[in-house]
């Protein structure tokens, strides 16, 4: 009888648009690549944030593709809050019978970790 291999775990990254997600997701890909974990970023999309002008835009898709080098994957999301998104997103991702390591969340105001 072939032994069922244990799924690995998972870190997810909620990332936005803000210019220092990139400290996110290096953090997230460097954790995933010491732990040998699969890793995924997740942009959580609102009616809100789905008018990002020209630059955020851009942004994404610099993440995306920095986030696909680095060995993750990279999912966008529709949801009415981006809490919700969040809370939504990870109860769906256990409920397949994945395992969660951590869970990565940012800081999007102007203090603190991401202050300019």
């Amino acid at each position: 009888m072939k032994e069922i291999e244990p799924r690995k775990e998972t870190i997810l990254v909620f990332i936005s648009a803000h210019p220092k997600t990139h400290v996110l997701i290096r953090s997230a890909a460097t954790a995933a690549n010491e732990q040998d974990l699969n890793w995924t970023a997740i942009y959580v999309e609102t009616g809100i944030q789905s008018s990002l002008d020209s630059e955020g835009r851009a942004r994404m898709l610099r993440y995306a593709s920095l986030i696909e080098r680095l060995g993750g994957e990279f999912l966008q999301i529709e949801n009415k809050t981006v809490i919700d998104g969040i809370v939504d997103f990870t109860r769906d991702f256990i409920d397949t019978g994945e395992g969660v390591k951590s869970v990565i969340i940012g800081q999007s105001s102007k203090e603190g970790f991401f202050a300019e």
